[in-house]
């Protein structure tokens, strides 16, 4: 799944804008599995590309792929963490927060949506945010370790940025895929 992740913010002095485009993992498979596909002389196989991607991705507990995606989210998200509660320290005022917004475009269907923000000031700023990260990817089907990277990258050059320039910490993150 292709997706966009655009994050802009504010500190003391200037504004951080930050944008990526990128492929993630199931893609990755899909074309992998194409490729084998076409190496065992299957042509035209649809049904045997389809089944070795989707073998991937409803892969049970005991496999190595299905693992490292469990352990990857795990990692991602103690980052993600991280990163807010890192935010959480810097500034003082009352409008410290980050705003982040889901997308999911279909085809066929409306677009699935998800926004929410958390205030800097709560008790553990980054629990708040991760229990509703997870909330909006999972509904938007976009949590998978990719984004989850992005986002952790972002938080992680913003808080460099806010670093440079001090204030209060005002993010807002938009996810488009």
């Amino acid at each position: 799944m292709p997706f966009r992740i655009f994050a802009s913010g504010h500190g003391a002095s200037g504004h951080f804008v930050h944008e990526r485009v990128d492929l993630d993992f199931e893609k990755a498979v899909d074309k992998a599995a194409q490729i084998q596909a076409v190496a065992e002389g299957n042509y035209g196989s649809v049904q045997g590309v389809a089944k070795t991607a989707n073998d991937v991705r409803n892969a049970g507990p005991d496999d190595v792929g299905a693992g490292a995606q469990k352990v990857g989210q795990i990692v991602m998200a103690e980052l993600i963490q991280t990163g807010i509660n890192y935010l959480a320290m810097k500034g003082g005022g009352d409008r410290r927060k980050v705003m982040l917004s889901a997308r999911m475009t279909h085809a066929l269907w409306p677009d699935t949506m998800r926004v929410f923000e958390v205030s800097l000031d709560e008790d553990d700023a980054g629990y708040s945010f991760m229990k509703k990260l997870k909330t909006a990817l999972v509904a938007t089907d976009m949590y998978t370790v990719g984004v989850l990277r992005h986002i952790s990258d972002t938080l992680a050059r913003y808080g460099t940025w806010m670093d440079a320039r001090g204030g209060d910490p005002w993010l807002s993150i938009q996810l488009k895929g």
